[in-house]
């Protein structure tokens, strides 16, 4: 069985060797180190943060019901009456030498129990390991296939690995991995690892978590097959044009 742009499952991954310049370690091939350092660090640290952290009042769900925050770039906090879900948490102010310029919208102590969280990719602004180490009794992991040796020794009770369009439910949730336009990556020789959106489904409702994605015809076959009411689409965490398309692919605008 296949989907539009291939077999079910992971797709097709090509033979790759080391690359031989800067510009190779994107998909686009376009990457430039001077332009990547003089955007993304040498202003960004002359920028100052802004934002603050905000106690959050939790309303207290009926069953159906849906309570969704953004914490930041790909992190959100989703909420029904019995079930908490984490979706890439970083609540980090800095990544090596990135500076963040928006503070998390609440802090990690402001979080309820989590239940479940979902991992799109390995890259380290979503999945960021100092951040799931710190957090409230999380239970279970969804994440792509490669990833779950990243997890390990972090506080789950359970790992999942999931293929694009593979589901997994326990009680009244079902989880899918859906596909995206993007790569998973972590390192430089473990593009084995996968990456992938998530639709959840609880009491009817389904929601829709896009990943790190540039625009592509699998956007209309998970609308056309798994019908998400909700998306969530996580803000670029780069403005500039020139490097965002060397990161998530060139898209048409």
């Amino acid at each position: 069985m296949k989907s539009e742009h291939g077999h079910l499952g992971r797709p097709h991954r090509p033979r790759r060797r080391l690359p031989r310049s800067f510009k190779e370690l994107t998909p686009t091939k376009a990457f430039n180190p001077r332009t990547f350092f003089y955007e993304m660090v040498w202003k960004v640290l002359l920028t100052r943060r802004k934002g603050q952290n905000k106690k959050p009042v939790f309303p207290k769900l009926n069953p159906g019901q849906i309570a969704l925050t953004w914490i930041g770039h790909a992190s959100f906090l989703i909420q029904f009456h019995n079930l908490n879900v984490l979706v890439d948490p970083n609540f980090a102010n800095w990544l090596f030498l990135l500076k963040r310029l928006k503070r998390a919208g609440l802090k990690i102590n402001h979080l309820p129990p989590i239940d479940l969280v979902l991992l799109t990719h390995a890259h380290f602004d979503h999945f960021h390991k100092p951040t799931l180490r710190r957090l409230p009794h999380p239970k279970i992991a969804l994440m792509p296939w490669g990833m779950s040796d990243l997890a390990y020794g972090l506080g789950f009770e359970r790992i999942i690995e999931l293929e694009w369009w593979e589901s997994f439910s326990r009680a009244n949730w079902t989880v899918t991995l859906t596909p995206s336009k993007h790569w998973g990556a972590r390192l430089l020789r473990d593009d084995h690892r996968g990456y992938g959106g998530f639709v959840l489904e609880t009491h009817g409702r389904r929601i829709y978590h896009a990943a790190d994605s540039a625009y592509f015809v699998g956007f209309r076959e998970i609308g056309t097959r798994l019908k998400p009411e909700i998306a969530l689409l996580p803000i670029g965490a780069i403005f500039l044009i020139p490097f965002a398309e060397s990161t998530w692919g060139r898209t048409k605008r």
